[in-house]
């Protein structure tokens, strides 16, 4: 079993460029998406890939930051996650949940010049990742979906099939394919061990009180997550990593999500307050990675400022940074500011951006 933290040599490229990304303005947090769609725009024009939105108007590709207030689609997470809804495929076609109103996905396919397929049954494209692997179609799939597996992998024209065990709602949440079978994966207790080391080696400080108890706080979160859960429906990302190393992948530990846990009518489900693995990847025209994931602002709750940070050696975002820089320059990884919905809705920027390879 090959199970690798970091300090791996990145020997070649794989994964596919990116046409665009999709998305759908609806009436959740309007102000905020305004203001993803204009970063999202921002780095597509300095790495290569555009972004649409499609409104109750029709599709945008520019000034995405001063669409219209009343042209948002009322709905609100029924069309919002376009990832889940939506798949798009590299031979001019997607697939569309049929679920959502046949109207969105008819412009879609006007727009863009594609062949729709409507699926009835749809499963989330969250809970799957396609790999290539040397020329063939290789599933990862979510064990929540398994009984759906022998239609999606037609669907998708695969050729294999892996199933993981689920550590979240989405595999999205836990798991992010890079290149050359090269999967990250959140590993809670790498969090535990670092933060645990900063409190210790700053317990005699008092200028850094108030934010040694702000991480002591994190840290009792920490000890939950990396003990297994009663009566949870969720494995621990440990299982996750064994099952992708038995299976080849070469596997990329990381600190990739912090949350809570509560209560639901579904069971104990997490709630994230910090996940860097619900990312977007492209490829640039250079054929580096580009990696768009989700803020957090766990470094402004603990009091860690910039020159805190300088005096620690800590912050949240250099720690996910330095995990995956034998992956992706430090340059090209970047951080929006879509921790509403990652709070309240539990999705983040890979579920509302569906990617558009290029066709």
């Amino acid at each position: 079993m090959q199970v690798q933290n970091k300090n791996v040599t990145f020997t070649g490229y794989g994964a596919r460029p990116l046409r665009g990304l999709f998305l759908r303005s609806t009436d959740l947090y309007p102000c905020k998406f305004r203001k993803i769609t204009s970063q999202l725009e921002k780095i597509g024009q300095k790495h290569g890939f555009d972004v649409f939105v499609q409104t109750n108007k029709g599709i945008y590709s520019k000034d995405l930051g001063l669409l219209p207030d009343n042209e948002y689609l009322r709905g609100g997470s029924a069309y919002i996650w376009c990832q889940d809804n939506m798949t798009f495929l590299q031979d001019n076609k997607f697939i569309s949940n049929a679920n959502v109103i046949n109207k969105l996905s008819y412009e879609v396919e006007k727009f863009f010049g594609l062949q729709k397929y409507e699926v009835k049954k749809h499963i989330p494209g969250g809970n799957y990742f396609i790999i290539d692997d040397n020329g063939q179609k290789e599933l990862l799939l979510g064990r929540f979906n398994a009984k759906g597996v022998e239609k999606l992998a037609k669907e998708l024209d695969v050729s294999s099939v892996k199933l993981l065990s689920q550590s979240d709602f989405h595999i999205d949440l836990f798991v992010r394919p890079l290149k050359n079978k090269t999967v990250l994966v959140a590993d809670d207790k790498i969090w535990f061990d670092r933060i645990n080391k900063i409190i210790k080696d700053i317990e005699n400080d008092c200028s850094l009180t108030k934010v040694r108890n702000k991480l002591i706080e994190i840290r009792r979160k920490l000890c939950v997550m990396v003990a297994e859960i009663p009566n949870s429906q969720y494995i621990h990302t440990s299982k996750v990593q064994e099952e992708l190393a038995d299976a080849g992948y070469n596997v990329v530990k990381v600190p990739g999500r912090i949350f809570d846990y509560i209560n639901d009518s579904d069971g104990i489900l997490p709630q994230h307050i910090l996940n860097y693995m619900n990312g977007i990847v492209h490829e640039d025209k250079n054929g580096d990675l580009v990696y768009i994931t989700n803020k957090s602002n766990l470094n402004k709750y603990c009091g860690i400022t910039e020159k805190v940070a300088q005096k620690i050696g800590f912050d949240f975002q250099t720690e996910f940074v330095n995990s995956v820089k034998d992956y992706i320059k430090p340059e090209n990884i970047y951080f929006v500011d879509s921790k509403m919905f990652l709070k309240n809705y539990e999705g983040g920027i890979h579920c509302l951006a569906a990617e558009m390879p290029k066709f």
